[in-house]
């Protein structure tokens, strides 16, 4: 089995362990690390765009991403 990192945001802290809570249940993710907020600055259809995000790292094999 190939271990995989996955690195991802979500807008909150609520939807960010409904996810890892999810991927956990349903054993796609080994584990799951709900990291804290962190501010994202990125472009978005021209304009700079600055939001609070929540980290995820998901850890998992390819076979199960």
């Amino acid at each position: 089995m190939e271990p995989l990192l996955i690195l991802t945001n979500l807008p909150d802290v609520a939807s960010a362990e409904k996810l890892a809570r999810t991927l956990i249940e349903y054993r796609a993710a080994a584990c799951v690390n709900v990291l804290a907020a962190c501010r994202s600055i990125y472009r978005w259809e021209g304009r700079v765009e600055t939001v609070a995000e929540i980290p995820l790292l998901i850890k998992t094999t390819a076979a199960s991403y």
